[in-house]
């Protein structure tokens, strides 16, 4: 079982938008974001303090929201301490609306940072809507809506869905009585399902006797 951790969040130098809640970042929700303005640079940081030493798997940091589309993360870095004093970087630098760092070998930490790398200011903000250690219950999932299959009516259809934001992904239909795989769009035969294929994802195919449902089990994409 995954067990969420509720941080205390420093935040050492970004300029925090009126009315923004700075420990939305890491509240355990990805309907609140915590928004920094423009101008921010290399020089600051956001550090999480989880209070005691906690082994890390994973750290997740997913920017941007539908209301600001342009205020994402950039290049980042992370790094971590168990004294808050002297911190160990992580290897390499990660590019991406969802970043998920993954480690090779667990580390010991009591504080994560979270650094831009960027020349000069940013010419735009951020909004983060998570940030922490072994979220991977923030791991991305398709959701679909009733129109997953359906039966021949004359009519082409197209099944609903939702992906959450910044997620990378491409969309099929299928349909096994038609003889039909791998359609950019629905057409008006038999059954149809939608294959929604976000990046970094494994596709589960269970066969029914006149059409294909899919069950698809996706994480954050890198």
């Amino acid at each position: 079982m995954d067990l969420f951790f509720a941080p205390d969040v420093t935040n050492n130098g970004f300029t925090l938008v009126p009315g923004s809640d700075l420990n939305s970042l890491s509240d355990g929700s990805l309907d609140t974001y915590t928004w920094f303005d423009w101008h921010y640079t290399s020089n600051n940081n956001i550090v999480l303090d989880y209070g005691k030493v906690h082994e890390v798997k994973t750290i997740t940091f997913l920017s941007g929201c539908s209301a600001h589309e342009g205020d994402v993360a950039g290049t980042m870095k992370f790094s971590y301490s168990e004294d808050g004093e002297t911190y160990i970087d992580i290897e390499g630098v990660y590019e991406g609306i969802n970043i998920l760092v993954k480690l090779d070998t667990p580390v010991n930490a009591r504080y994560i940072k979270a650094t831009p790398i960027l020349e000069g200011e940013s010419p735009s903000g951020i909004t983060i809507r998570e940030f922490g250690i072994n979220l991977s219950k923030f791991n991305v999932s398709v959701t679909f809506g009733d129109d997953v299959a359906f039966t021949y009516d004359g009519e082409a259809h197209s099944p609903s869905y939702s992906v959450p934001y910044g997620v990378s992904y491409s969309k099929h239909y299928n349909s096994d009585d038609a003889k039909l795989y791998n359609q950019t769009e629905a057409k008006d035969v038999g059954y149809w399902a939608i294959v929604i294929v976000p990046e970094e994802s494994e596709i589960y195919n269970f066969v029914g006797p006149l059409h294909r449902v899919f069950h698809i089990d996706a994480t954050v994409a890198e």
